[in-house]
């Protein structure tokens, strides 16, 4: 009776431990198949920004302009700022190398990749379909970059110094956002990049090009520099923002002149309550674009400390 007790109990162990290896090696085998970036731990940006995270349900164009209307406190703008710093892309200056203008470069659209992701609610898939086109690009642009840089008469290697001044149009073109995101030959626009649902190309310039209007958008056009100076519905130091991400009706800007023409306590005060109408990835877009302003706008939330 009790040899016969035995036998099941010792089968029913081993059966346990059996399946248990086998469930432990399917895990193993299908966390290996992920993309690396999904095992990559969420960024201190992401976990400080929890708090405002829109419900689930809510649509791309939805989330995009309740995101809009809640505007940026000044704890988020400099917590922004600081992932731009830490990002090492605040400054264009600091790539003195061909290695150092290819990792620049590479920083540079990690950040737009991020600030899309966070403004269209791109998911899983298109995330990495951004990701890896805009990998495509920067091998692509990178190859235009090293033939220019051989072409000249004094070819250098990686780690030789390439960059004499930051006015040679090869270098400025290949390191500065302001000139490859807007590169008609290597395009970067958000549905250049991944395939988009209906919701999402409502809050891009995707159907403005295709010569359709958008009444929730504050702005005409992409770029409405002179429409704004006599409208005056937002600082002219913002706009880079529009051209990738727009203004909404919904966002109030306050009428002012350009804010970083003087250096007062009012004039801080005055860039950062701009600034506080910004959707967080519209900043982000800024700052890519406009790399100083990350400096200006540390110095206008340090004076406007109580």
């Amino acid at each position: 009776m009790t040899a016969h007790l035995k036998f099941p109990t010792i089968w029913s162990a081993f059966a346990s431990v059996a399946i248990g290896t086998v469930i432990w090696q399917a895990n193993i085998a299908a966390h290996a198949n992920h993309p690396p970036e999904w095992d990559q731990p969420i960024s201190p940006t992401r976990i400080r920004h929890l708090s405002t995270h829109l419900r689930p349900s809510a649509s791309a164009d939805e989330a995009y302009t309740m995101r809009c209307g809640m505007g940026i406190t000044r704890a988020e703008i400099s917590w922004i700022v600081d992932d731009f710093k830490a990002a090492k892309i605040d400054s264009t200056g600091q790539a003195a190398t061909r290695d150092a203008c290819f990792d620049l470069r590479r920083s540079q659209h990690k950040w737009y990749h991020d600030a899309l992701v966070e403004a269209l609610s791109l998911d899983r898939v298109q995330s990495r379909q951004a990701m890896q086109r805009l990998n495509q690009n920067l091998v692509q642009a990178a190859s235009i970059f090293i033939e220019a840089l051989n072409s000249a008469q004094h070819p250098r290697s990686a780690g030789k110094t390439c960059i004499d001044t930051l006015e040679s149009q090869t270098i400025h073109e290949f390191i500065s956002a302001d000139q490859w995101l807007f590169d008609s030959t290597i395009p970067a626009q958000p549905w250049n990049l991944c395939t988009l649902t209906l919701e999402q190309e409502e809050v891009t310039w995707k159907q403005w090009q295709e010569n359709k209007s958008n009444s929730s958008f504050l702005l005409p056009e992409p770029n409405s520099i002179d429409i704004l100076s006599v409208r005056r519905l937002s600082p002219t130091s913002l706009m880079s923002a529009n051209i990738i991400l727009p203004f909404l009706t919904i966002q109030k800007f306050k009428e002012s002149g350009n804010p970083l023409e003087t250096l007062t306590d009012d004039s801080a005060a005055e860039l950062i309550s701009q600034i506080s109408a910004l959707h967080p990835a519209q900043l982000k877009i800024l700052l890519l674009l406009k790399p100083a302003m990350g400096a200006q706008i540390s110095d206008a939330l340090q004076m406007c400390m109580p």
